[in-house]
């Protein structure tokens, strides 16, 4: 398969995943559309920056760019629904229960955010970037040498998508922060997105390493949430105590804090097993180096 054929094909699949949930995100009644939304998003920046090397520069800058504005509006919105989620699941698993106060704040940012969102679809700004996606599966801006076979982007590509994750927490040693943590899930996304798309032309090892990435990156995601719901509570027990409400309100906090702890230090102890199972795997890839198309051996990547 040509680079030409493999773009095209691939932008087609995205493209159409995003117009498919547009109008569910627009009803706003179903969470899982802004979050499909998202995650097209989400997967469009990481395979550009895969098949960076057949597309023209200025072109591909513009549109990672308007990505990203998208993805982090609807970002905002997501990240409020999950965090609903993981604070009414604890809360049902607690007891006391925390006071009704604590979901109260958290319910006008999510009419705030989801307001943001519609105005987001509604914008010109938007049906522009929808314009550009659509004619880049018809005509993408490629370069001359999209004429080239496809696995010479995506063995480099998957190469250096895993040598950098793996290096990565070598380098972090045995106890990596949070903040290290969450760097790690980033870049097991970006390895998983590109093992992912390498699989119909490198084989199944390439999307069995994939699924271990997956599992990676859902592991640090759920630690990631749980993180969130942590500072979010803490802020409400400060906030609780200090001035809005009765200060007894905030003593149902505790438990629900006890009840995140717990699940942060399992879940600190559950990513490592997929991620060598995923090390192990990458090992039965090819993967040796393929000079890069512009003659330079260099993969391309755009922040």
């Amino acid at each position: 398969m040509s680079a030409d054929e493999f773009v095209r094909s691939l932008l087609s699949f995205e493209v159409g995943n995003l117009l498919k949930f547009d109008p569910i995100a627009r009803r706003g009644r179903d969470p899982e559309g802004i979050h499909q939304l998202r995650v097209s998003a989400r997967r469009l920046r990481s395979e550009l920056k895969i098949v960076a090397p057949v597309w023209r520069s200025a072109p591909l800058k513009d549109l990672q760019r308007e990505l990203q504005w998208f993805g982090q509006v609807l970002g905002e919105q997501r990240d409020l629904d999950v965090l609903r989620g993981v604070l009414s699941s604890v809360n049902e698993k607690i007891s006391p229960r925390m006071d009704g106060s604590v979901f109260d704040r958290l319910d006008r940012e999510q009419i705030e955010k989801s307001r943001r969102v519609v105005e987001l679809l509604e914008s010109q700004r938007y049906r522009q970037l929808v314009g550009t996606l659509s004619e880049s599966v018809i005509r993408p801006p490629l370069r001359s040498v999209a004429c080239e076979p496809m696995d010479l982007i995506l063995r480099p590509a998957l190469d250096t998508a895993l040598t950098k994750i793996f290096s990565t927490v070598d380098d972090l040693g045995p106890a990596p922060s949070n903040e290290d943590l969450h760097r790690i899930r980033i870049l097991a996304k970006r390895g998983r997105y590109s093992a992912e798309i390498s699989s119909p032309l490198l084989g199944s090892v390439a999307k069995d390493v994939g699924k271990s990435l997956e599992l990676v990156q859902t592991i640090l995601g759920d630690l990631h949430d749980c993180l969130a719901a942590v500072s979010y509570l803490e802020e409400e027990r400060s906030r609780l105590n200090e001035r809005e409400y009765d200060p007894g309100k905030a003593l149902s906090l505790p438990p629900a804090l006890r009840r995140l702890g717990e699940s942060i230090e399992r879940l600190k102890t559950q990513w490592r097993e997929p991620l060598g199972t995923a090390r192990e795997l990458s090992g039965s890839i090819s993967m040796t180096s393929v000079e890069g198309l512009d003659g330079s051996g260099v993969q391309h990547e755009i922040e």
